[in-house]
Parts: C-alpha cells; sequence; structure tokens
C-alpha cells in the first residue's frame, strides 16, 4: 500500500463518482458530461448533469440526482440546445420524455409527451426536430385476453417491437405551453398521426417486424440509418441489420450486408454508410463502407489485430478506438489510409471520446495507471479526483507475465503492498475477470465486485491472470479457448499460480480463487476439476453448458465457442462443465448469484450447490433478491464484497467467520 493514511473502505469505492460519456456542443466552447454515484438513502445508483464553459474554465451543476436524469445528452447541430431524457413520475411508470436545455440561458422546458416510455432520441441534422423511438402500443387484442385469463405470453409469437416517431422541436414546446393537463384520451396517439391535433408527434413506422436498436441521421437530411434486429430479445440482438429510411418519401430500404454488426456512421457527405460486420465472437470485425447510390460495399483494410469500432467519420478520416493489452487508443484513419494516433499514451485507458464535426476540438476521458479518471477537454484537464488519493494508502499494481503449459505467454495484475517484503510468504487470491473478453488491468482502486483494496491490505496479495480469450491480445489469443473452455482456462490460472509459487512468495497452502460470470465459470472449474485451491467464490458462474445452453439468453455463446448444440455434440459439453467433475470436488465454495439472471439462469447455482451439498461439502449459497446478471444497486455490491471478505479472511486467515 502506499505510505499514507487509510485505505479507501468498500464502501468508499462504492460510493465514489463516475463519470459518463461527455458530449461538445459545435463550436467546442461547451462540454456536458455526466456524473453518476450511489446514494445509499434510495438504494440506486443517480445522475447529475453538467456543463464545462471551455471559455470561463467553470463547471455549472444543470440537472440533479432529484431530477431522474436518463441518459445520454446530445447537443443539436447548430448547438443551440442541449437534449435530454428525464423521468417523469415514479419509477414504475417509467415514463422517459425528451427536454431540452437553452445552450445560454440554462432553461429547461419538456418537449415530448409520449404514452409510452421513449428510450432513445437523436437531432434531426437541422436541429428543427427530434426522431424518437417508443415502445408500441399492447395490442387491444391482448389487454383484453389479459383481462379475461390473466397475463400469459407465448414464446417467440408475440414480440412488441417499437415505433418510430418524428416531433418538430417547436411543435412540442407549444404543446407544454399551454400551461394546463390535457385527458390521456387526448394526448394518446393516434393512428392517424399526420391528423392528430393534440400531441403533435407524428408516426413514421407502424409497429413493424423489427425492433430499432440504434439511430444516425445523414448530415444532408435525408436519411436515417436504423440498426434493427427481429425482436427486442437478446437472442434475436444476435441477428442485426440494417435499413435505410428516406425521410421524403417514408420508405424503409433494408440493406442486404452478410454478419451486419452495427456501429452504423454516415459519411461527412452523405454519400455512404460505414458499418461492422462479425463473422464470429472469436474473430475480429471487419470495417466496410455502403455507397447509397452505387450500392457497393468496400472494406476499409486495417492493419490492427483487434476489434475495432468506429467512433467519427471526420472529412480527414474515421476515428477508431481498439484495445491494445490493457491500453485504449484512439487513431485516425486518414483518406491516404495511414494510421495517426490521436490518443495513445502509454499505460492509458481512454474513452467518451467526442470532438467537434470539424475535428479541430474533442473531449474524451482519460485514466492512467498512477490514477483516477479525468475529464480532458482538447489538452486541459477538468477534473481533478486523482486528489482523492492524497491521504489514501492503496495497493501497489504492476503488470506481470508467465508462460502456460502451451508455450503462451499470459499476463496478469499483481496487487500487494508497498512494504512487500519478497522474503515473505503470503496468502494468494486469484480473481478471475468474465467475459471472457474483458482484461484485467492495473489502474488503482479499480475494485468492482472484490475488495482488492482490502484483501491487500488484510495481508494477501491478488493476481487477475488475463486468461486465453481476454480481450487486447489479437485475434489468436481470443480464440485460443474455441472447444477449450475451463481446461485451457484453468491451465493459463494455475500456471500463473505456480509463477508466483516458484518466486518463493506464495504459501501454496493458501490459495484461494473468486470470479463472476465468466470468471465464476472458470472458479467452478478450478473448484471442481481441481485441489490446489483453499477457499473458491462463484459468482454468476455456469457449472453446466448444457443448462446454461437452453435457459439463457444468448444461447448463441456456446454454439460460438464449442461450436455445437448438446444434443449434437454431448461430449464438448460434458468435457467443458465444471459439474462433470465434481466427483473431485474438495474445495469450501461459496456461490452468489441473482434470482432472476437470465444471462447465466440461477438453475446453474442451484446445480452447483446440490451436488456440493451431496457430497457433503458444507457449500455455502447467497440469492440476491430481483438481481440480474450484476449487481444494480449500492447495497447489493456491498454486500457481495463483503461476503467475499469474510469467506477468504476465513478460509486462508483462520478468521472467525463473520456474517452480514
Amino acid at each position: 500500500m502506499s505510505e499514507k493514511g487509510s485505505i479507501f473502505s468498500i464502501e468508499e469505492i462504492i460510493s465514489m463518482q463516475k463519470m459518463g460519456e461527455p458530449v461538445i456542443n459545435k463550436d467546442g466552447s461547451l462540454v456536458a458530461y455526466e456524473i453518476s454515484s450511489a446514494d445509499w438513502h434510495t438504494n440506486k445508483y443517480l445522475k447529475e448533469l453538467w456543463i464545462y464553459n471551455v471559455l470561463t474554465k467553470k463547471q455549472e451543476q444543470i440537472i440533479s440526482k432529484k431530477e431522474s436524469y436518463q441518459s445520454p445528452a446530445k447537443w443539436s447541430p447548430d448547438g443551440r440546445y442541449l437534449a435530454v431524457l428525464l423521468q417523469l413520475g415514479d419509477q414504475e411508470a417509467n415514463s422517459n420524455q425528451i427536454y431540452v436545455i437553452d445552450a445560454n440561458t440554462r432553461e429547461k422546458r419538456q418537449v415530448s409527451a409520449h404514452q409510452n416510455s421513449i428510450v432513445d432520441f437523436i437531432w434531426s441534422a437541422d436541429s428543427k426536430a427530434f426522431y424518437y423511438l417508443a415502445e408500441a402500443d399492447k395490442a387491444e387484442r391482448i389487454k383484453d385476453r389479459d383481462e379475461k385469463y390473466g397475463k400469459f405470453s407465448y414464446i417467440d409469437q408475440e414480440k412488441t417491437n417499437n415505433c418510430l416517431y418524428y416531433l418538430a422541436l417547436k411543435k412540442g414546446l407549444a404543446f407544454h405551453q399551454a400551461r394546463y393537463e390535457l385527458p390521456q384520451d387526448c394526448i394518446k396517439k393516434s393512428k392517424k398521426a399526420k391528423n392528430n391535433k393534440y400531441y403533435p408527434a407524428v408516426l413514421l413506422s407502424a409497429e413493424k417486424k423489427f425492433y430499432i436498436r440504434k439511430m444516425k441521421a445523414s448530415a444532408d437530411g435525408r436519411k436515417l440509418a436504423l440498426t434493427v434486429a427481429p425482436s427486442p430479445s437478446m437472442e434475436d440482438y444476435q441477428n442485426l441489420s440494417l435499413s435505410l429510411y428516406d425521410i421524403k418519401t417514408g420508405e424503409f430500404e433494408e440493406v442486404k450486408i452478410e454478419n451486419f454488426d452495427g456501429n452504423v456512421l454516415f459519411s461527412p457527405d452523405s454519400s455512404k454508410v460505414l458499418f461492422s460486420r462479425l463473422t464470429s465472437w472469436l474473430k475480429n470485425n471487419e470495417i466496410a463502407t455502403y455507397h447509397l447510390k452505387t450500392k457497393k460495399i468496400k472494406k476499409m483494410k486495417i492493419a490492427i489485430d483487434e476489434k475495432l469500432y468506429a467512433s467519427h467519420w471526420l472529412k480527414q478520416g474515421v476515428v477508431l478506438y481498439y484495445q491494445d493489452k490493457t491500453e485504449i487508443k484512439y487513431v485516425l484513419f486518414d483518406k491516404d489510409n495511414n494510421l495517426v494516433p490521436i490518443l495513445s499514451k502509454k499505460n492509458t485507458w481512454y474513452s467518451g471520446f467526442d470532438c467537434t464535426a470539424d475535428g479541430q476540438h474533442r473531449v474524451y476521458l482519460e485514466r492512467g495507471s498512477d490514477g483516477l479518471e479525468e475529464l480532458w477537454v482538447d489538452e486541459h484537464k477538468v477534473t481533478n479526483y486523482s486528489s482523492l488519493l492524497k491521504e489514501k494508502r492503496y495497493a501497489n499494481k504492476q503488470m506481470i507475465s508467465w508462460t502456460n503449459a502451451d508455450g503462451v505467454q499470459i499476463e496478469g495484475v499483481l496487487s500487494r503492498l508497498k512494504d512487500f517484503d519478497a522474503n515473505k510468504k503470503y496468502p494468494l487470491l486469484v480473481i478471475i475477470h468474465g467475459g471472457p473478453q474483458s482484461t484485467s488491468v492495473p489502474y488503482i482502486v479499480n475494485d468492482s465486485l472484490y475488495p482488492i483494496e482490502t484483501f491487500v491490505e488484510s495481508g494477501f496479495i491478488t493476481l487477475e491472470p488475463n486468461y486465453r480469450g481476454s480481450g487486447g491480445y489479437g485475434e489468436q489469443f481470443r480464440s485460443a479457448n474455441f472447444r477449450n473452455l475451463g481446461l485451457g482456462d484453468y491451465q493459463d490460472v494455475i500456471s500463473g499460480v505456480d509463477h508466483l509459487i516458484d518466486l518463493a512468495f506464495v504459501d501454496k497452502e493458501k490459495v484461494g480463487v473468486m470470479g463472476w460470470s465468466q470468471g465464476g465459470f472458470i472458479t467452478a472449474f478450478c473448484a471442481t476439476f481441481s485441489r490446489r485451491f483453499k477457499a473458491a467464490s462463484i459468482g454468476a458462474g455456469i457449472s453446466d453448458w448444457t443448462t446454461y445452453y437452453y435457459n439463457t439468453d444468448i444461447p448463441k455463446f456456446t454454439k460460438e465457442y464449442l461450436d455445437n448444440v448438446p444434443f449434437k455434440d454431448k461430449s464438448i459439453y460434458e468435457k467443458t462443465s465444471p459439474i462433470n467433475y465434481i466427483n473431485q470436488a474438495q474445495t469450501p465454495t461459496l456461490i452468489q448469484h441473482g434470482s432472476v439472471d437470465q444471462r447465466v439462469p440461477i438453475a446453474n447455482a442451484y446445480e452447483l450447490y446440490r451436488a456440493l451439498k451431496e457430497l457433503e461439502l458444507n457449500p455455502k449459497m447467497v440469492i440476491y433478491e430481483d438481481m440480474g446478471h450484476l449487481p444494480s444497486t449500492p447495497a447489493f455490491k456491498r454486500a457481495i464484497n463483503r461476503e467475499n471478505l469474510y469467506w477468504f479472511r476465513h478460509h486462508l486467515l483462520d478468521e472467525e467467520l463473520d456474517e452480514l
């Protein structure tokens, strides 16, 4: 730890403010950015919206936590207004409506009054209107059926998609200037939208056979590019397509693009659409363009061995970002096919990049390995969150590497005390990230589900391995766990443990392992396949790939990684499932799971728990009520962190097992 005052407690880390993606206005003079933080009284994460004036260097809060701000904020193309979604009424009503904030006066005015919650919006190119998405009205037939028989649904047959609307800014503002409340039947959208004399939004798409995920407007105001899926389900999210909406004719044109993966941008002259396509989750994606007149597709040849994402298309070229091991880099792919660095400092993680249309001014979030995340505008650092570190102690983090059994170099993050003594032997905790295409990074005070700072203060050292399949290490490494889940992952993890044992500062009898989601799966594999660990903690982990396939909202995952379905290749599902090694399990195991987890359904937790209990291994299982795949409240995150702290202190340090 750094030699200062106290460490950051679990509660302090959860309470730390986090910034959302900033946006910059037309001339680069104003930047809007959001701040989210834990509100322990309501047990929610609440957001504020701030504006930074580049000329005066002053920051001003324009939306408080009490106003239920829903991100993101969007500047009008002319820079006059900042548009946001605010939630009206109680949370159950969930009525998100569009408001505009005057850039000069900061006056906030409501624009929309849609009967259903608005889920997304964009400005028109001329700044005079909005295109927005809202859920379609539930069919009257289904409403009548619910009243008569109770609520039920036909799986894959009843898909409630959304609708696209147009709302002129002036008409929306005028509607609310009346200063009185109309009856609900007057506000409700008429089927003949253009003749609706009350709420002035125009329905552009009656409920079609697709669900609109994203929208982009061309600069010439003629087209909308819509990323659509067959339905709002996560399973159908894997079947995206591109639809072009002609604003003048009102016609939708489906563009035939094989393996379309979204990430759409219009060229500055509105003649082309940039998009991404992906043949497999394990492979790199491909960036290409579609010419609106010739209808030809052209691949962009970019010499980067990683998944690429396009954020802006400027006259100078396309702004791309990608992960390079534990760093994020932004580059400009210019007209001559050169890669020009934009943000590329070593040991730095960038996010939230935005820039003016001419590319002359930019805003972004930057986090170095020795500080907290900060807001930058051009070359000026706006925030100073890192000042919180001055009076605190925190773990020292560094990247280390070792060679696995296949001769492949694996990296990981080692966290330890500042006064670490290599002549002593320390208990080791292995913390495995999820994904599997996530990455552990060596940035200080970066705890989420596991209390690394408190672990280190308690005398542990921790290792966060970037096992095969992790993001940032190229396509070959990312696909190295193909048909090898668990088995290959375990070898990467255990070779890291052995590497530290060989360095003689780890007590081989005191090694614990934990992880969430895919990290929970690998932890389950370690706990059943191996007897090397003294304790394990499995968070939202897979115990049986067959159970997972039949119940998850993304069954494509196992088809991608195991190359088949369980009823056609039973052996690969058995070979890679922790439950099939249960008879050799001996590790004391904590299981944590959300009761409504759709990604890794709770059946996986019960299956492993029941087997361990039958073997009289005394597992401990915690179910978080109404929680999905990840903790959605500060209290759940606090409970998960503390449960793990007490579990490993008990099993590796022989302390009494504390209860929450």
